[in-house]
């Protein structure tokens, strides 16, 4: 068990608050991340090393909150639900599969503290796909949202194969595989090689991303796009196009873009090949 005098003592005494697990996560992240029992103790000594760190130390433990607090995101709320209505493809599970995204979507428009009637109000609707997109983008840190086309930092390294469950699972298989072939001395839990390798992965051709970013496209970008929108319209595209004053706008999907530019008082036309369907219950789609 921790002791806050112990702890104390030795960071008045100079220790090192800088010192990362094999995983990557520093000490303050693992106290946040509740790792002992006693969360008012966690919390006390977690204020005691935050104490000790430098301005950009406390922006790096930020990182390590964001990315903790994303995590849960995927994992224990929009995952659940979407792996619960999941099942469903071809045919009639084309409409299960659209049921299923869209109830992600209104899950995840309700955790950021947005309204989740994107599609069925009949307005006004300002521009809520562009709030999603700002939210995530705070919401997430930068490390999970970058191409690396070269090396990652260590700090960045250390954001991203924490959170990489199979990438954890697999170093640790590779660490048992070396232990045994070095007549059983283990010099370390995981594979570091292994851990750094398959946290990540390719993305097209621009470099590499976090593996972690599979699970994002899947709970998140992907149901906004097939729900709502597969382009996120800013508020100076829309201004730019509203210049306009009238617009005929071919492809439309949902409507949403024809709705923001309603909105703002163009004289809009909207076409689709497979406009929604009175089932979709879309108060974006206006149809005669």
């Amino acid at each position: 068990r921790l002791d806050k005098v112990v702890v104390k003592t030795l960071l008045d005494a100079g220790a090192c608050v800088d010192i990362r697990c094999a995983l990557g996560r520093s000490c303050a992240g693992i106290l946040d991340a509740g790792k002992f029992e006693d969360r008012e103790l966690s919390d006390e000594l977690l204020a005691m090393v935050r104490a000790h760190w430098t301005p950009a130390k406390l922006h790096e433990f930020d990182d390590e909150i964001k990315a903790r607090i994303f995590v849960d995101l995927l994992e224990r709320t929009l995952a659940p639900v979407n792996n619960n209505l999941a099942g469903a493809s071809g045919g009639q599970g084309t409409k299960k599969k659209a049921e299923q995204e869209s109830t992600v979507l209104k899950v995840l428009l309700r955790e950021v503290g947005m309204e989740d009637d994107i599609l069925t109000k009949q307005g006004p609707f300002g521009n809520p796909v562009m709030l999603l997109h700002q939210k995530m983008d705070e919401m997430m840190p930068k490390a999970f949202r970058t191409v690396f086309r070269g090396e990652p930092s260590a700090r960045e390294y250390g954001l991203i194969t924490v959170h990489a469950r199979d990438a954890i699972k697999d170093a640790e298989e590779k660490a048992r595989e070396l232990t045994q072939k070095q007549a059983g001395l283990r010099t370390t839990a995981y594979h570091s090689e292994t851990l750094k390798g398959k946290s990540f992965m390719q993305y097209r051709y621009r470099g590499r991303v976090s593996r972690r970013m599979t699970d994002a496209q899947d709970l998140i970008v992907n149901p906004v796009r097939r729900c709502v929108t597969h382009a996120v319209p800013s508020d100076a595209a829309l201004k730019v196009i509203a210049r306009e004053g009238s617009v005929v706008e071919a492809g439309a999907g949902s409507g949403y873009w024809s709705a923001m530019l309603l909105e703002r008082g163009l004289d809009v036309l909207a076409f689709d090949l497979e406009p929604p369907t009175p089932e979709a219950n879309n108060g974006l789609a206006i149809r005669q």
